[in-house]
């Protein structure tokens, strides 16, 4: 998951399987999801469909812009402080 995000932070359009956490990183940017229980062919017709009609000017800005918001090291470290605070305050 790690390589998509710096994909997403460069701009990137991704194409992953649909396995572990991966979809939940993919909701809000401009990318492929592959199901992997499906034949070669299908899964390759449609990398080649989604690369032929991928707007890469606007992928590169929406999956830049959200990269930066989701996963910013700063805002990461500030939101697991306030749960630890959370926590703390509330035994």
């Amino acid at each position: 998951p790690l390589s998509i995000v710096e994909a997403f932070a460069s701009g990137v359009p991704a194409i992953a399987p649909t396995v572990g956490g991966i979809p939940e990183l993919f909701e809000n940017s401009i990318s492929l999801l592959v199901d992997t229980d499906k034949e070669i062919e299908t899964i390759s017709k449609k990398i080649i469909i989604f690369l032929k009609e991928c707007n890469f000017e606007k992928a590169h800005l929406e999956n830049e812009k959200y990269a930066v918001k989701t996963f910013d090291n700063l805002q990461h470290k500030n939101k697991v402080e306030e749960l630890y605070l959370f926590l703390l305050n509330n035994e």
